[in-house]
């Protein structure tokens, strides 16, 4: 990806034009796919971006400004949701990201008391920022995700990157200035790193390997001057070629229905062997579990718990293991939920579950086929079984309803 922002100045960008009271009533009208332009002004309060927004400034970060006024969070983000040319102040977290896959571009996040930018789980496409902190403060905070983060300046922050939990996030011609330290990981995950630049920090690295080509100078005027008025659908473009790139190597879930109503099997892969998966309705049943290595075939150590709200829960806790690898550790439980797997009188089945995993498979039982299913969703045959896939970073309600096969192979034209 080192080549992108070349590619990205030759895009031009659409918008429709939106005009509202405020910037969330603006976004209480949008859609999906919505491209909300917003004129210059200072607007106060916290902001919650909707799903499949982008909310782009007119002007610019310097003409636009969103103060929280000391909010816990200033901006909170929906599923591929983007935020574009504004500065951000006066929140304790400026930004912050809940398991989805979010976009940041051109950007001033100053003036926030605890972190710039929190990522936990989920990804995101951070590029063209400015992001300066003060004393205590983190500039990212990385838990559980891999984000692309390219061209952007991180500055005069306690820690400028701080990344945990073992997916690869990916540094790209950053420049890192007078930071106590420019990047930080406490249980020492892995980091990408291409071309950036380490100016004045008191410490460079702590836990992390640099990059080969990194370089350890005085940033140039030109470099400090970050490119602005790429537009809203070159931002898109770089959000959908990110999303496909982080959201295949994240954890996978498989879910393999039975013919009996109600009873699903599970198995979750994650590529290190600390992890916890609950369930996403209270009510549901946890009839078995285990957890094993499937390099070795080493059983992992796993507990039943109730995560907070009371959620069923299995947690797979190995400190110990420290090697990783793409889909090395699997847990495989049965559930039991009548209201996600039902069979109807017209002789279809319906899956409805909720889950955050992003890469998901759903394994129909032999003899049934896909009918209906989350936008994006395709079936592939496996043997004789059909097996339905969808990528899809955030909270995704699952939505399948199963024909039987030789129903669906007669409708067909």
């Amino acid at each position: 990806m080192k080549r992108i922002l070349v590619s990205l100045l030759a895009v031009s960008a659409l918008v429709f034009c939106a005009r509202a009271e405020s910037l969330q009533d603006m976004l209480s009208i949008a859609q999906p796919g919505d491209v909300i332009p917003v004129p210059p002004g200072v607007y106060t309060g916290a902001v919650s971006i909707t799903d499949g927004v982008m909310l782009i400034s007119e002007k610019g970060a310097e003409e636009t400004i969103i103060d929280a006024q000391g909010a816990p969070v200033a901006v909170a983000f929906g599923k591929e949701s983007a935020l574009v040319g504004f500065t951000v102040v006066g929140g304790q977290q400026a930004l912050f990201n809940d398991g989805n896959f979010i976009g940041v571009f051109e950007c001033i996040i100053t003036n926030f008391s605890s972190t710039g930018i929190l990522i936990e789980k989920g990804s995101a496409a951070l590029m063209n920022n400015i992001i300066s902190g003060g004393t205590n403060t983190t500039g990212i905070n990385c838990t559980e995700a891999n984000p692309y983060i390219g061209y952007n300046l991180i500055e005069n922050n306690l820690v400028g990157f701080n990344v945990t939990r073992w997916l690869i996030p990916t540094l790209d011609h950053n420049i890192f200035r007078n930071n106590q330290i420019a990047i930080s990981s406490p249980d020492g995950t892995d980091v990408v790193m291409n071309g950036n630049i380490f100016d004045g920090n008191g410490q460079n690295f702590s836990g992390v390997k640099p990059g080969t080509n990194d370089q350890y100078r005085a940033a140039t005027a030109d470099e400090l001057a970050l490119h602005r008025g790429i537009g809203a659908d070159a931002y898109r473009a770089l959000m959908k070629q990110v999303y496909q790139q982080s959201a295949s190597t994240q954890p996978r879930i498989i879910y393999d229905l039975t013919d009996t109503p109600g009873k699903f099997n599970l198995i979750v892969t994650y590529p290190y062997a600390t992890f916890s998966v609950s369930a996403s309705a209270r009510d549901t049943v946890i009839k078995t579990y285990d957890a094993y290595d499937r390099d070795t075939d080493a059983a992992l150590n796993a507990q039943f718990c109730m995560a907070i709200g009371g959620y069923p829960t299995v947690a797979v806790i190995n400190p110990q293991l420290t090697d990783k690898a793409f889909d090395r550790y699997v847990l495989e439980k049965t559930f039991e939920h009548p209201a996600s797997y039902s069979f109807t009188p017209d002789g279809k089945r319906i899956f409805d579950r909720l889950t955050n995993v992003p890469r998901i498979e759903i394994m129909l039982p032999p003899g049934w086929m896909m009918e209906q299913a989350n936008a994006g969703a395709v079936a592939e045959q496996r043997g004789n079984r059909q097996i339905v896939k969808l990528l899809s970073l955030g909270k995704t309600q699952l939505h399948l309803v199963l024909a039987p096969q030789a129903a669906v192979q007669t409708a067909a034209p």
